[in-house]
């Protein structure tokens, strides 16, 4: 009989203007230890990302990008990544 219990969504956390995914390391390892899946995001030119800064349209396609390789998710953002989740999960 196939299990009833699914996998859980993957965290997808969103960090703010001035921060990179590092922010989010604390909030991962505490997921991590519950078995949470979960992923911490460097927008365009941010954190360990190569590409230059971009406008919100520009962060909110990246986090589209990351969004669509992963199968079922929830997203969290803090401050400006507030603003890069609502563009960016929309639909």
């Amino acid at each position: 009989m196939p299990s009833l219990v699914a996998m859980p969504a993957t965290v997808v956390l969103v960090h703010g203007a001035c921060h990179g995914a590092w922010c989010w390391d604390k909030v991962v390892a505490g997921l991590t230890k519950r078995g949470i899946p979960s992923v911490a995001v460097d927008l365009p030119g941010h954190g360990e990302s190569r590409e230059p800064l971009g406008d919100l349209a520009v962060d909110a396609a990246a986090l589209r990008a990351t969004l669509d390789s992963i199968d079922r998710s929830v997203v969290c953002g803090h401050s400006y990544g507030g603003a890069g989740i609502t563009a960016g999960a929309a639909g």
